[in-house]
């Protein structure tokens, strides 16, 4: 497997031409690059040629459920009737229960498939539970077991100098 970030200015410039791409995602839609893109619109539309034009037939689109583009981005995609494996709290495939942050970490109640998992992420912050969510449904679309695919969620180490622990000061506030 190859796992690459297909940038909107790749995808506008057509880089992944001849890209045969089976699985695709779509974690957020933010004010990005309107420098290149010139609009919120066709920097959106850049994004959504992902869906309109490289996943291959029968693919797989993992998409965050829980974001205002998400009725938007599902119509790209049902437009090329790409099967969806959605994650979030409003989602069925990946659902997300309950999120409780703790100093190091984050405990998680997900539910894959009908079965629930318990877990302890050792990151922090939404985003980064949003992204794990994300990576998870590209790892089960896959073809990888969901139980083995949660389990290994709490043995993730966080990428240094991005939202890494540092200290406590003498108040009790933590240094990240």
């Amino acid at each position: 497997f190859l796992v690459l970030k297909a940038s909107s200015h790749g995808l506008a410039q057509y880089r992944l031409a001849g890209v045969d791409i089976a699985i695709g995602a779509f974690t957020n839609f933010s004010r990005d690059h309107l420098d290149y893109h010139g609009s919120e619109e066709a920097y959106f539309s850049a994004k959504m040629q992902l869906f309109d034009s490289y996943i291959i037939e029968h693919g797989v689109a993992v998409l965050n459920a829980d974001i205002p583009e998400y009725p938007e981005i599902e119509k790209h995609c049902a437009a090329r009737d790409l099967r969806l494996l959605r994650y979030g709290a409003d989602a069925p495939e990946i659902q997300l229960h309950e999120r409780i942050p703790e100093q190091a970490s984050q405990r998680m109640r997900v539910t894959v498939e009908g079965k629930e998992y318990a877990l302890t992420l050792p990151l922090i912050g939404d985003f980064q539970a949003q992204n794990v969510l994300c990576a998870c449904g590209i790892v089960i679309a896959s073809g990888q077991e969901p139980a083995r695919v949660m389990a290994a969620c709490e043995q993730l180490t966080a990428v240094p100098g991005r939202l890494q622990y540092v200290g406590q000061m003498s108040t009790g506030a933590h240094i990240y």
